[in-house]
């Protein structure tokens, strides 16, 4: 332990947190095969796994790589809840996490289907008005025209839509 604490002093009281539910020996595989990232996912996942924490990085680890540890240790789980959420969180940072704790299961079906299209609408127009447009143009079947018509014309597309949407709504969409 007392090697882990000098090699990442800085992480000292994380260390004897974590000592609570692995053993010296545990915490250094940890230091010594992840560096600091993977002492720092530790400390993510230990409140709510426990001991099985080592085994939930093991699995992140296979799957994500060193990668998904870094993001796990920076971000959360939610980093790596699947696919979807590791490569908006790995190409988007922070934005990404935003996106994926406003609207998990939204941001992600719509990341899925238009990939960085829709986060760049949601960056430009908002988050919650681009789901809203999309949540409703969806019943329609109209979900694309929507995002082509945003990237198309822009904020003269959105302009438009906020001001007749109900209309839109009405008339049975685009």
């Amino acid at each position: 332990l007392l090697l882990v604490v000098q090699l990442f002093g800085f992480e000292g009281a994380v260390v004897k947190g974590l000592s609570k539910f692995f053993s010296k020996t545990t915490i250094e595989v940890v230091a010594s095969k992840y560096g600091s990232n993977g002492i720092r996912a530790l400390e993510r996942l230990s409140p709510k796994y426990g001991s099985r924490g080592m085994e939930k990085l093991e699995i992140i680890s296979a799957k994500y790589g060193n990668r998904g540890v870094a993001l796990l240790a920076k971000y959360g789980e939610i980093a790596v809840k699947n696919k979807t959420a590791f490569e908006i969180v790995s190409k988007y940072g922070q934005k990404g996490v935003y996106l994926l704790r406003q609207f998990p299961i939204k941001a992600t079906e719509y990341y899925k289907k238009f990939g960085d299209k829709f986060v760049d609408l949601t960056e430009k127009f908002g988050t919650t008005r681009i789901i809203k447009y999309l949540d409703e143009a969806k019943k329609y079947g109209a979900d694309g025209k929507i995002v082509k018509f945003l990237e198309k014309f822009g904020d003269k597309a959105n302009i438009f839509l906020e001001k007749h949407w109900g209309k839109l709504l009405i008339s049975g969409f685009v």
